[in-house]
């Protein structure tokens, strides 16, 4: 059964109910549901647990995502406030029959080998005007995304990246950024930057049609661009459409190109890199997240500034894949252990 179906999969139990009625379904022998986390969010999914509702003889619940962290964010004085962990009650679902977390899923090749990216742009110019204008004003939100835009193109060349989703709070973004980055990367390029030079980007949205959609994804996979010619980076960019069940062995990268906390959204992201593939055993997914130094130079002394609260958010989102809760190498309460690809002042992306 799907999301979809569960309301008509409830109908049909309830018409042994209905003495006049047609018999209803009798009890499963087996009833195995998928990314079961949803069943704790989702009202209308949740109801699949119920054993008046569906009832079944015996029930496996598989997830990858067990347990959540919370999401860091700040108060209005700048401190930091961490969200308490979710996870599944096996009080309420049952003890855990089977368990494997990210690092060893790894290990046994299962999937990929990972690394968290810090794509940092340290440049004055920035600062100054954000001071002045504000986050808010339309030409700074256009300048930050256009150096996180490239940060990520930067260290997509220094990782040797091929296939990239990049991932955004709006529509207009994505496309914003879609439109820029063939040209953009060209222009750093050519100043010696690492970052590739011939870059494909398509951005797809809940409206794209059909065909448009698969003919980017074809491009993806294929690591050309949409008229078949092989180019060095193939980005296709949206804001949720490809978190989730987008399943393309090929991708090497995923990249923030704005920041989210939503943790849930975070682990779905990072497994659309993780995912193993046979014609490249050897990959290392990259998951790039670009640092805007806004509220002073970069240092090691600034880890913990809320610049750093994307990284921070994406290294707890992490470490939600380890089903004993111990952080991994690089974990979140050490987020410099991260590969960094520092961009010094003058090497903005705009």
């Amino acid at each position: 059964m799907t999301y979809a179906s569960v309301e008509s999969i409830v109908a049909a139990h309830r018409l042994r109910e209905e003495p006049d009625g047609v018999a209803g379904l009798p009890p499963w022998e087996l009833l195995v549901a998928d990314e079961f986390h949803h069943a704790e969010t989702s009202r209308t999914w949740g109801r699949i647990n119920s054993p008046r509702l569906v009832p079944a003889r015996r029930r496996l619940a598989m997830t990858a995502t067990p347990r959540l962290m919370g999401p860091v964010t700040r108060d209005a004085r700048g401190r930091i406030v961490v969200t308490e962990q979710a996870q599944l009650s096996q009080e309420r679902f049952g003890p855990v029959a089977y368990a494997m977390g990210l690092s060893e899923a790894q290990r046994r090749g299962k999937l990929a080998r990972s690394q968290v990216v810090v794509a940092e742009v340290d440049e004055q110019r920035l600062r100054d005007l954000v001071a002045e204008r504000g986050r808010g004003d339309a030409v700074v939100a256009a300048e930050l995304l256009g150096s996180a835009s490239g940060a990520v193109l930067r260290a997509a060349g220094k990782f040797g990246c091929r296939r990239m989703l990049t991932y955004h709070r709006t529509v207009a973004s994505a496309v914003a950024v879609a439109e820029a980055m063939p040209e953009q990367a060209w222009l750093l390029h050519a100043q010696g930057t690492g970052a590739p030079q011939r870059v494909c980007a398509v951005a797809l949205h809940e409206d794209t049609p059909a065909k448009e959609r698969e003919r980017a994804l074809t491009a993806l996979a294929a690591g050309t661009d949409l008229e078949g010619r092989e180019v060095d980076l193939v980005v296709v960019c949206s804001v949720r459409l490809l978190a989730e069940g987008v399943d393309v062995p090929g991708v090497d990268a995923v990249a923030l190109v704005e920041p989210r906390r939503a943790q849930g959204e975070l682990l779905q992201i990072a497994g659309r890199a993780v995912r193993f593939d046979r014609a490249n055993p050897s990959k290392t997914a990259s998951v790039i997240i670009p640092v805007l130094h806004l509220e002073g130079p970069a240092g090691d002394e600034d880890v913990r500034t809320a610049d750093w609260d994307p990284v921070v958010n994406m290294l707890r989102a992490v470490q939600s894949y380890e089903p004993d809760g111990r952080p991994r190498s690089g974990g979140a309460e050490q987020p410099e252990r991260a590969s960094r690809a520092v961009q010094p002042g003058g090497a903005g992306g705009s």
